[in-house]
């Protein structure tokens, strides 16, 4: 990962619903420029962007979950366009813009080719290029045209992106990951690798993975999943020759970074005979507990901030905290009468309803949810610009939607429409509804609109027994259980509507659970979905909606898992713990903080 001035970045390749964020980006960055030429059109900026927009040529620069900026590269017979390179404002004079040129000209040099470019005549980008080397060649009406002959360029390193996988790719990344782990498996003693091979398979989900690569080369893929408490980082694999070059490292403190920004934590599986255990305790991994082949670790970030209502003396404070947060994005707008916007924030201030955030004691934004009947309305959120991309504004709109959650209704927001709150929201599963003169409108309908939990009745039993079997099927015969008719006696004879709990989607349901409010604990006895609805982390979901339940209560979670069952790591991975090993099954337990 690159590193400049104190900010790590790593490139990707950039996706079709990048390029309203990066249009946004382009018009805060020429925005100077263009007004020194008086020609600041906002949406002509961003319509011309967007006509040219290629996913294949544009690559982002990306810290954590934050996109501090882009490059636009087009390969020509006789040289490299550079098309587009811009850097937010905020992420300016930190040394980005020198970083990508270095990656650029590696790039040129393994290309065999020179670099060419154009910069408006009034912008400071002039003077950037020219420190880069570049050589003036020519200028038209409002530009400057520059290129960087090849044989001024000194070698150096190429680095890596990363990209998107896609289906196809499931073969070649099933291949590249048997050449980076068979040594540790044998290690281990897992020699079967048709069955790893299968897993992986099964397992594979496109759209969490990225691959690694460098110029065009493949040299390895990671997955990482987001789920509501904690990210799990799944799997990191590097062909054999890509290992040891750092590549690891970087990808690791990325996701470490945006750990920080979202205040979750990161847990992952290893291997016990293998490096990476060293590796991952050098990269700042805590080591958790172990349950056969696995070690499991965890990586915490610190807290990062507080709450407090606000008092009716806070006004001032609060209004300087605005203004400083949103003026940048205002005056894109050509909104420039703040006098009136302090006005209007006088009169509609009631300190009851917001709540100032604190930084080590210092006050560094607030917000204000209002709460209508039907929905919630996110009337304010600002934070100052030093505690922006620090995870704190994605911590709070998390608790924001847990409420929503809790009482079933939608939030609702407006941001200016020429704004990186826009892709802040849509970041964290916010919908355009509209737009209406300077402001776009978002709504966030929570969770439970697309799935939901319905109690189950005595007629349920053959459809939840059905999902039973189809859940269970692998795992049951992998121990041995082939009777599946008795196992669904066993399972009738048990069943207790009261206790069950179907999983709902469009009336379809997908999975069910059967929770026992015992005098000391809540056993968890069954938690299964269809195989077609498995992978979607509702089950992570659910976990964290039975934990907030034991918390409430100040119970522990119990339950047994068949030994060769998959869902052994799956409660791993959610902070179980191993308290038990039968024959038959091994035995689990969840303890809130509040019970250890």
């Amino acid at each position: 990962m690159l590193k400049v001035i104190g900010v790590s970045f790593i490139v990707y390749a950039a996706e079709p619903h990048d390029a309203d964020l990066l249009a946004n980006i382009r018009v805060q960055a020429m925005r100077e420029s263009l007004e020194a030429l008086g020609r600041f059109d906002p949406e002509r900026a961003r319509e011309r962007f967007l006509k040219s927009f290629a996913c294949e040529d544009t690559f982002k620069l990306v810290s954590g979950q934050q996109i501090l900026g882009f490059y636009v590269l087009r390969d020509r017979p006789d040289h490299i366009w550079l098309d587009h390179l811009y850097v937010h404002p905020s992420a300016q004079g930190t040394g980005i813009g020198a970083a990508v040129i270095a990656r650029i000209k590696a790039h040129a040099v393994s290309n065999g080719k020179p670099i060419r470019l154009g910069a408006l005549k009034q912008s400071k980008a002039n003077a950037f290029y020219q420190r880069h080397g570049f050589q003036h060649t020519h200028s038209e009406d409002f530009d400057n045209y520059y290129e960087l002959p090849l044989e001024s360029i000194e070698p150096s390193t190429p680095v890596f992106i990363l990209k998107r996988a896609e289906p196809e790719d499931i073969e070649q990344l099933a291949n590249l990951r048997h050449e980076a782990m068979k040594d540790e498996w044998a290690a281990n003693g897992l020699t079967d690798y048709a069955l790893a091979r299968r897993h992986f398979f099964e397992d594979y989900k496109p759209e969490a993975t990225l691959n690694i690569a460098l110029d065009g080369e493949l040299l390895g893929f990671t997955a990482v999943h987001e789920y509501q408490d904690y990210i799990h980082l799944d799997m990191i694999y590097l062909h054999p020759k890509a290992q040891g070059q750092g590549i690891g490292a970087q990808i690791v403190a990325n996701i470490k970074q945006h750990a920080v920004q979202v205040s979750k934590p990161i847990r992952l599986g290893a291997l016990r005979v293998s490096n990476s255990n060293k590796f991952y305790q050098a990269q700042g991994f805590n080591f958790t507990h172990n349950v056969e082949f696995n070690n499991y670790y965890e990586f915490t970030p610190e807290p990062v901030f507080q709450f407090e209502t606000a008092a009716p003396d806070n006004f001032e404070e609060l209004q300087h905290i605005r203004y400083t947060a949103m003026k940048e994005s205002a005056e894109a707008n050509g909104l420039f009468q703040h006098d009136k916007a302090s006005e209007i924030f006088l009169s509609e201030y009631a300190p009851e309803k917001t709540r100032k955030i604190l930084r080590n004691g210092k006050t560094i934004g607030f917000y204000v949810v209002l709460n209508h009947p039907d929905h919630l309305y996110l009337d304010m959120f600002y934070l100052l610009p030093e505690a922006q991309g620090l995870g704190i504004g994605s911590k709070i709109l998390q608790q924001i939607k847990t409420q929503a959650t809790t009482q079933t209704k939608p939030i609702r927001l407006d941001a200016l429409r020429i704004s990186r709150a826009n892709a802040f929201y849509q970041h964290h599963g916010f919908h355009l509804t509209h737009s209406e003169g300077v402001n776009n409108y978002y709504e966030y309908a929570p969770k439970c609109s697309k799935w939901c939990l319905e109690p189950a009745n005595s007629s349920d039993f053959d459809l939840l027994a059905d999902i039973r079997q189809q859940a269970m099927k692998e795992n049951m015969e992998a121990n041995g259980m082939f009777d599946h008719e008795l196992y669904r006696q066993y399972f009738k004879d048990s069943f207790d509507p009261a206790s069950t709990w179907k999983v709902m989607e469009n009336s379809e349901v997908l999975g069910f659970y059967v929770l026992w409010d015992k005098q000391d604990h809540l056993y968890l006895e069954r938690l299964y979905f269809h195989p077609n609805a498995q992978g979607r982390g509702i089950g992570a979901d659910i976990l964290t909606l039975l934990k907030q339940q034991a918390t409430t209560q100040t119970k522990p979670i119990r339950l047994d898992v068949l030994p060769n069952s998959r869902a052994n790591p799956f409660y791993l991975r959610h902070g179980f713990e191993l308290v038990e090993e039968r024959a038959e099954e091994k035995v689990y337990e969840w303890r809130g903080s509040g019970l250890r």
